[in-house]
């Protein structure tokens, strides 16, 4: 018989190798996640965000060894009740580019749009073009090296879903994202930012893009800067990825990549 648990903190590493990347972000203050056990062992989990009254699933994972016995959708339901019990939200979305998974949360009540609205795409690092870059390489910055001189005024905003700007909480740490060249700062202003995470050994992630006054000179001059410094940390097979919500990476992406594989995200929501 499965049980159900929320993971906290110390029970959350029990489900290590559930989930491609740091399961302790989801212990964080918008983190959400529900797993199930049978006889102690992990067998499926839920993981998802929480902000502006909606619930994000953002990962759903049942071992392959307890498949075919409703493990899933039960965890969906049990997922779902739990959030409404705790009032966090009413309202769920879900976003994925499988068309496996498409039928699935149809299955568990999800209501997915005919055409896809928003695209993920994935590319090899090395494979990055070079562009020319703003003068003054002393103007990059990496995360550790922000100071409150220069994080000073600094507002930054996330476009959710539903175009509200969602307020991001400074000082951005190294903890939250790879510690590499992130951003473009002059004359007092932040020109350019750009946000990355390691999801995978081989996998880097673009979570957020930024441009003032639209100077992709700047953002491409972070970009390149960053490649060098992931490659020397990670090594040079990576892949660079991105679920691309805001037009500054879309562009970002399409620009410095001479061929990418663009896979539609297929969006559902539950109410």
């Amino acid at each position: 018989m499965f049980q159900f648990v929320l993971p906290d903190k110390k029970l959350l590493p029990v489900f290590t190798g559930l989930y491609q990347g740091d399961l302790m972000d989801y212990t964080k203050g918008s983190g959400f996640a529900v797993g199930a056990l049978e006889d102690g062992k992990p067998a499926g989990l839920i993981l998802s965000t929480v902000y502006s009254g909606e619930v994000s699933i953002d990962w759903v994972y049942v071992k392959e060894e307890f498949r075919g016995r409703t493990l899933g959708s039960r965890m969906v339901k049990k997922f779902t009740q739990d959030t409404i019990d705790l009032g966090l939200a009413e309202f769920f979305r879900t976003c994925t580019t499988d068309t496996k998974l498409v039928k699935f949360f149809t299955d568990c009540g999800y209501v997915f749009s005919d055409e896809p609205q928003y695209f993920s795409y994935r590319a090899k690092l090395s494979d990055m073009i070079e562009l020319p870059k703003v003068k003054g390489k002393d103007h990059v910055f990496a995360l550790s090296g922000l100071t409150s001189r220069l994080l000073k005024g600094i507002n930054l905003y996330f476009s959710s879903l539903e175009d509200e700007l969602v307020g991001m909480e400074l000082p951005i740490t190294p903890e939250d994202y790879l510690d590499v060249p992130s951003v473009y700062i002059a004359d007092d202003r932040l020109r350019a930012i750009l946000l990355t995470k390691q999801v995978g050994e081989k996998e880097v992630s673009i979570s957020y893009a930024y441009t003032y006054e639209n100077d992709g000179m700047a953002l491409f001059t972070v970009a390149q800067e960053a490649k060098k410094a992931i490659t020397e940390k990670l090594g040079e097979d990576l892949i660079i990825s991105t679920a691309s919500l805001g037009a500054n990476t879309e562009k970002l992406m399409e620009k410095l990549f001479p061929e990418l594989e663009k896979e539609p995200i297929y969006t559902g929501v539950y109410m």
